[in-house]
């Protein structure tokens, strides 16, 4: 994780959650639905959630390693 680079619609993030119970990090793809920044779950049993002023990106995901 970077957190000084700029995170854009299509990356991946760890996001603070205030709002959640408990307090929530979580770890989605920026995605957008009309005008509005949305947290994508890769697991699709859950939906989207907006991505809000109260959230806190901590930092863009610029390195994924797959288990081979």
């Amino acid at each position: 994780m970077n957190p000084d680079s700029k995170w854009k619609i299509g990356d991946y993030v760890i996001t603070y959650r205030p709002d959640g119970h408990p307090d929530t990090i979580l770890f989605r793809q920026v995605k957008s639905i009309g005008d509005q920044s949305m947290l994508h779950l890769l697991n699709q049993k859950h939906e989207d959630l907006p991505l809000t002023k109260q959230d806190k990106v901590w930092g863009k995901v610029v390195r994924l390693r797959e288990k081979l």
